[in-house]
């Protein structure tokens, strides 16, 4: 991966309040791109005028997260205008938890 997104990819992590995952999660141990106490993130970017979601990228994340005991949440971001962030609805709770989190932290 170019260190520009490598490094965009860091940022985003942060600032969504979660730990980066070296090597995008290349690795053996840490899996997805970014991870949290409760949460495991996948990461697409792109400067471009769209994105490809493919569905095996999502049961990557889901079987990821089930195997790590988190909350999958997939983060699309479409510099430099928008970073959106999406889940399935049988999480909001636990989602609701984690942005009162980080707004309460200031961080977003």
């Amino acid at each position: 991966m170019p260190k520009k997104w490598s490094k965009r990819e860091d940022e985003v992590m942060i600032e969504l309040g979660l730990k980066p995952t070296k090597q995008s999660g290349a690795g053996w141990l840490e899996k997805e791109d970014g991870h949290g106490e409760e949460i495991i993130a996948q990461l697409k970017s792109t400067e471009g005028k769209g994105i490809t979601v493919r569905r095996d990228d999502v049961k990557s994340l889901f079987y990821n997260a089930a195997v790590s005991h988190k909350i999958p949440v997939f983060v699309i971001d479409l510099m430099p205008s928008y970073l959106l962030v999406a889940f399935s609805p049988e999480n909001y709770k636990e989602i609701y938890e984690w942005l009162k989190c980080l707004y309460e932290s200031g961080d977003i």
